[in-house]
């Protein structure tokens, strides 16, 4: 079982950075970072936490590294998994003594793995760029180590891949993703024992500083939770569908705090991050001392001990003093009890992406201990556990070896299935975004209409399946969908709101032309009209004269 186990990983891992889009991803994830370090110096002002700008280029890098993991997850789950569904390679694997469980287990791990590689390259990036600093001021001169050790890594495992590709037949991605890997690292390495003055100094002292390395770490916990999200998702759908899946989980996940923590535990009150520490203004002598009280203290004249511990009791007593939290929506349709115990499910199943995210920390200075960061590695690994037993399930149910009539559908029904599809998936992430959040807040229960509107959404993305397959009363469907109905919309908002009539101007003729589509003979004959030729009479022979 390990042999099969460790060839599929192998397998996974090799034709992932082969692919062209994985590489040209990374390369974009990389001239992202450098590009953030330029932009930030145009964006903030000196602020109490950071007295330069790179403020902002920490904050944008870690969202760059995210997103860009985000979709290298998306995009590279979809080419090793769901494109060997559709394409019916993977009957080859399974066909042989090759376990499902065993077949998903090793494309994730060689999805990682793969993931892991691209992730590192783009880290070393952000490294190179949070040591170089962004300038601030045209008396800055630029940091050359970083600038000439970076970029000739860069360019010359570029050459070397270009080289050997011409001349010795090698893969280009790959070569030049594992010549940038060692390259980029010895380019790091070099620039951590040499300073702008190119003078020898403590390894990365500046980069060890700001803690950036333990929020990129992470980080990379983010992207390996998103990997199985998107594992999970390929299993099932195509490659729009998995990006759409992961936008959401991460978008979800990235407020769950706001939305559902609230109203799930509403005993629970998070720390304030806006409080300055003792080492930024001496006067905070008493860790208890909020933030609030140093503003009614003037710098030359400090607060005496017995004013401190006054201020931080009656902090204290303030912060004690329960709020009265409003009722959900989901009051209105169930108990207090109920609401509150499906606003817990919902916040324990979404995972919490703030959990990964620590740049507050970094910007105002605070440590970032050990223990949050095993912590977070815990609730990480049991989170892709999770999920990869769910792709595991999926897959097991999963009819590889289905009839192939969509795509034998012709080029622009397939092509119009699939535009039908992706806007339907996005009516189901937007009614199921609309009816998460807005079921917790309180006021009046207006959540009905938005699972109907997630509802008609799942059988649009039905109903354009069977439409790609050739069900003929799909084809009277579609031309209520693309033809009677964006024209009713149009009557109506030319009658109710002329104003918003401008917008519409083009929708007669892509509405005709989608019609006129659906009606070619060609078109019709898929969903099975005018296949038999109709039968023609024969006209009776002459009898012969009897004389």
């Amino acid at each position: 079982m390990l042999t099969k186990l460790l060839a599929i990983l192998r397998n996974t891992f090799t034709e992932t950075i082969r692919q062209p889009v994985f590489g040209l991803l990374v390369m974009v994830i990389m001239g992202c970072l450098t590009v953030n370090t330029m932009t930030a110096a145009f964006t903030t002002s000196p602020s109490e936490e950071i007295y330069d700008d790179d403020k902002m280029m920490y904050d944008l890098g870690l969202s760059t590294l995210l997103i860009g993991g985000l979709f290298l997850a998306g995009f590279s789950s979809a080419g090793v998994l769901s494109r060997e569904i559709e394409n019916k390679t993977v009957l080859t694997v399974i066909s042989k003594p090759v376990s499902r469980p065993i077949f998903v287990v090793g494309k994730f791990l060689g999805l990682a793995g793969a993931l892991t590689v691209g992730f590192y390259l783009c880290a070393l990036t952000f490294l190179l760029n949070v040591r170089h600093g962004v300038m601030q001021a045209s008396s800055q001169h630029f940091d050359w180590p970083v600038i000439l050790f970076g970029l000739g890594a860069v360019f010359l495992a570029f050459a070397v891949a270009t080289f050997c590709n011409y001349f010795y037949g090698w893969q280009f991605t790959s070569s030049c993703l594992a010549l940038g890997l060692i390259l980029l690292t010895l380019a790091t390495i070099l620039v951590g024992f040499i300073n702008d003055e190119w003078q020898l100094q403590s390894f990365a002292k500046k980069i060890v500083e700001t803690q950036i390395t333990t929020a990129i770490v992470l980080v990379y916990f983010a992207v390996m939770v998103l990997t199985a999200v998107a594992l999970a998702a390929s299993t099932r759908l195509g490659q729009v569908m998995t990006l759409l899946i992961c936008f959401l989980v991460l978008g979800l996940g990235l407020t769950s705090d706001y939305f559902f923590q609230p109203y799930a535990y509403p005993e629970y009150k998070p720390l304030p991050t806006s409080m300055p520490s003792a080492a930024d203004d001496p006067r905070l002598r008493d860790p208890n001392l909020p933030s609030e009280a140093v503003a009614k203290f003037d710098a030359n004249n400090p607060p005496t001990p017995a004013e401190q511990a006054e201020t931080a009791r009656a902090w204290q007593e303030e912060s004690e003093t329960p709020a009265e939290t409003p009722p959900p929506k989901l009051v209105h349709v169930a108990s207090r009890r109920t609401a509150r115990i499906l606003a817990r499910i919902v916040y324990a199943v979404i995972p919490n992406m703030q959990f990964f995210w620590v740049s507050d920390a970094i910007i105002l200075r605070r440590p970032i201990p050990a223990q949050h960061v095993l912590k977070v590695f815990g609730y990480a690994f049991f989170y892709i556990v999770a999920l990869v037993l769910l792709a595991v399930a999926l897959f097991q149910a999963r009819e590889v070896a289905a009839d192939e009539s969509a795509s034998t559908a012709p080029a622009v029904v397939h092509l119009l299935a699939v535009v039908g599809r992706v806007f339907a998936a996005l009516q189901v992430a937007a009614g199921i975004w609309w009816a998460l959040t807005e079921a917790v807040k309180p006021g009046e229960a207006t959540i009905y209409r938005m699972l109907l509107f997630a509802a008609v959404g799942v059988f649009l993305w039905f109903f354009w399946g069977w439409f790609a397959r050739g069900m003929k009363w799909t084809w009277y469907g579609a031309i209520l969908l693309v033809g009677v109905f964006p024209v009713a919309v149009m009557i109506y908002v030319l009658i109710a709101k002329p104003i918003l009539f401008s917008p519409l101007f083009a929708m007669p003729g892509v509405t005709a032309i989608l019609v006129l589509t659906i009606l070619s003979p060609t078109n019709r004959a898929h969903f099975g009209f005018g296949k038999e030729p109709k039968r023609r009479r024969r006209r009776k022979a002459p009898q012969p004269d009897a004389s």
